[in-house]
């Protein structure tokens, strides 16, 4: 969905929405999405990109005048009261419709969809008995001998070593990427996702020896990806306000997670970051119009 109009007095947006409802017999999606003080809201509404008149309806937000008493038609259409709700309290439920998993849905996302199996798939082959010979496989090289097997610099990205681990991953995954996939393209996302793959794998390997596996490295290129184009196209991506606070308490974590007993790829995730940000800035042109 697309942001077609948006206002921070309520009633304006309710307006818009009511008066495009007479005139072509379509219903905005609305929201109120908080703004950075936390105290005010943006009242907005969004509409289906394919939607027939999605055109029309953009050129009347250009236009349209809340003075004008042919705009005025809450009270014929009878929607005035059915008031915006808050966009973060439902921006994770579009993924889980009732129409998720139907092809419309997916094709957009088939290469989101293609990773997130495959890393599934490969961790259930580790449970079921075959997680030495994936290891030995899949693994960063580590001899001249190992070099020439090129999937290696990229395999160790599709391993993960615990449900967590995994788990954890695939779902900014999912979110994210997915988000990327729609917005850009899949081509986009593929570039995306080989680059940050063999780069971060080859300075962990640098910073940490060859004993690593993982998605991290990606997804931390797939956020800083989302939080670039987030300033290009803050309609399109709509990020929370603390997105990139959050990504640098992650990054400062990972650094203090051995205290506990754990090992991140904190290389991976740092180069990671690093490579997503300059490739958004790079590819924010071929954002789909």
């Amino acid at each position: 969905m697309q942001q077609v109009f948006a206002s921070q007095i309520e009633q304006i947006t309710l307006q818009f929405r009511d008066y495009i409802f007479k005139q072509y017999g379509v219903s905005l999606t609305l929201y109120a999405i908080p703004q950075s003080d936390q105290t005010h809201y943006l009242f907005a509404a969004f509409l289906e990109e394919n939607n027939p008149y999605f055109q029309k309806i953009m050129q009347a937000a250009q236009s349209f005048n809340p003075d004008d008493k042919t705009t005025q038609t809450s009270w014929e259409v009878g929607m005035v009261s059915q008031n915006t709700t808050n966009y973060y309290a439902t921006i994770f439920k579009k993924f889980f419709t009732k129409d998720t998993f139907s092809w419309k849905n997916i094709y957009p996302i088939k290469f989101t969809l293609f990773i997130t199996l495959l890393c599934f798939g490969i961790y259930v082959l580790e449970v079921i008995g075959f997680r030495e010979a994936i290891m030995q496989l899949f693994h960063y090289p580590t001899d001249a001998f190992e070099q020439k097997d090129w999937w290696r610099y990229i395999t160790p990205a599709l391993v993960h070593l615990s449900w967590w681990h995994l788990g954890f991953n695939l779902l900014f995954w999912w979110l994210f990427a997915g988000l990327i996939e729609r917005q850009c393209g899949t081509l986009q996302l593929i570039i995306l996702f080989f680059c940050s793959a063999l780069i971060s794998a080859m300075v962990e390997n640098y910073f940490s020896g060859p004993d690593f596996f993982g998605l991290s490295g990606v997804v931390y290129a797939v956020l800083g990806f989302v939080l670039i184009l987030n300033k290009f196209f803050p309609d399109r991506f709509m990020l929370p306000d603390g997105f990139f606070t959050m990504l640098i308490i992650g990054i400062i974590l990972g650094f203090a997670t051995p205290i506990i007993g754990i090992y991140t790829g904190n290389a991976a995730h740092i180069s990671g970051f690093i490579i997503g940000m300059l490739l958004a800035l790079t590819q924010k042109r071929h954002i789909k119009s």
